[in-house]
């Protein structure tokens, strides 16, 4: 069985913390290893290999956290532009043999990676090899208004899919025993998911096609495979659940018993973790609580003072704070939206070791701690230089298709209006000067912020 890690996801209901320079599947919010990474080992365990599709501007983040944990994929497909899950599967089939069994697994899912979940994946594979399209239904524990459902009939045959219900119809779902999550996740044989796409998608069917045809390639030692954006803008944007799924007379569903969580919204995140005794969850470093109740707190490197509240989800981030009600944690995406039209820098940054040291008008000077491995991507817009000088460590710099090495001591200017990377390349930690100048004081504020930001104590720790 392949299993192929469905990584484009932008988390966008969880910003502040998640950003599109650093989605939530990359974030480390549960331990040592990001969501992504946990995905990738836990399946590992019963897949055979395993394959990741995600957005172009995701690549150096995926190869850097696979390099982490020393997995070397089958294959990685980068989209140029985001078109849903229908054309991700679509694209994934492209890369395949037909008589492949296929395992499709959302990124950014927290699951209990248990003898259950292996156990689920063992009934999946069983009905994909007989010819069916498989889901995983879990079995819910809790009324959520905030999961899709689906229906399960005799023979685990799926009856129907149902969107995000209210509260009382959640409740009796709960109760009939026939209802469950959709985990999202997906199996099949290749030859088989192809047909149901041909069928009920067909113009994704000939347009990811094409664009897979005419992707660049790469081998690294596994293939990449670059699809071009001119052939990516013209794949129709659709969810495969909707395009293909809820269309289908014949499909199975595994009914599992497995701790699950999309962590897709910060009441999920609150119900992730142990609660004290007024039913907090914090994760800041430095929190008093007074007469406060079933709040969710998030800081970074200040105090964080609550008083009197209940039910709250507080985040506070380096250059962004949000509070609202928990149960309204899923209206986030509604903030995203508006910041979008703003074109506002706190949706690029990336939450990293880093620290602002000396800034002016045209001026700021940052210092960038990254660990071995580690790489990071950065821009010098059309009105500002870049200077980087090490001070610890090797440093390895790509600058389009040339590649620099820094040993300490020395240094390198980044001219005016380009993409560069920077990867640490010693044992031990690479610790980088780099020097912003520009001619335009508003360019200097902006570009400063999009810069990774330091990286909270609770994502550096364990889960408590």
């Amino acid at each position: 069985m392949l299993n192929v890690i469905l990584c484009g996801g932008s988390g966008t209901r969880l910003w502040p913390l998640s950003r599109e320079g650093q989605p939530k599947q990359f974030l480390n919010l549960f331990g040592q290893n990001s969501l992504f990474q946990e995905t990738i080992k836990g399946n590992k365990h019963y897949c055979s290999e395993i394959a990741v599709i995600c957005h172009t501007s995701q690549k150096s983040l995926a190869l850097q956290q696979l390099k982490e944990i020393d997995e070397a994929p089958k294959w990685i497909i980068l989209e140029s532009s985001s078109r849903n899950t229908a054309p991700a599967v679509a694209l994934s089939l492209q890369a395949v043999d037909p008589e492949t069994i296929l395992l499709f697994s959302p990124a950014d899912h927290l699951i209990n990676f248990s003898e259950s979940y292996y156990s689920s994946l063992k009934q999946a594979e069983i009905y994909a090899e007989e010819g069916n399209v498989v889901v995983f239904g879990i079995v819910p524990k809790s009324p959520e208004t905030g999961y899709g459902y689906i229906q399960v009939g005799d023979s685990d045959d799926v009856v129907r899919f149902v969107e995000k219900p209210n509260y009382d119809t959640a409740v009796k779902y709960l109760q009939s025993g026939s209802f469950f999550w959709n985990s999202g996740m997906i199996c099949g044989k290749a030859k088989y998911l192809q047909q149901a796409i041909e069928m009920h998608i067909p113009q994704i069917a000939h347009t990811t096609q094409a664009a897979f045809l005419n992707s660049s390639k790469q081998f690294v030692p596994f293939s990449i495979y670059e699809i071009p954006q001119n052939t990516m803008d013209l794949i129709p944007s659709e969810s495969f659940d909707y395009g293909v799924l809820e269309k289908m007379p014949d499909l199975k569903c595994v009914r599992s018993h497995f701790d699950w969580n999309d962590v897709g919204s910060f009441d999920s995140l609150y119900h992730a973790f142990p609660k004290d005794q007024h039913y907090n969850v914090s994760l800041s470093s430095d929190h008093i609580s007074i007469d406060s109740t079933h709040n969710l707190i998030i800081g970074s490197n200040r105090l964080v003072t609550t008083v009197g509240i209940d039910g709250l989800a507080i985040i506070d981030t380096p250059d962004a704070l949000l509070i609202t009600p928990r149960h309204s944690s899923q209206k986030v995406k509604d903030i995203v939206h508006q910041l979008k039209q703003k074109t506002h820098p706190t949706l690029r940054s990336q939450l990293h070791l880093h620290a602002t040291v000396a800034s002016g008008q045209n001026y700021q000077v940052h210092t960038i701690t990254l660990k071995h491995k580690e790489v990071e991507d950065h821009y010098s817009t059309p009105e500002n230089r870049h200077q980087i000088v090490l001070l610890e460590g090797e440093l390895s710099i790509h600058i389009e298709e040339k590649k620099h090495l820094l040993k300490r001591g020395e240094s390198l200017s980044i001219e005016k209006n380009n993409h560069y990377s920077l990867e640490s390349i010693s044992a031990q930690a690479a610790v980088i000067l780099q020097v912003i100048t520009s001619t335009n004081t508003l360019d200097i504020l902006h570009n400063s912020i999009s810069l990774p930001l330091p990286l909270p104590d609770y994502l550096q720790t364990n889960r408590n």
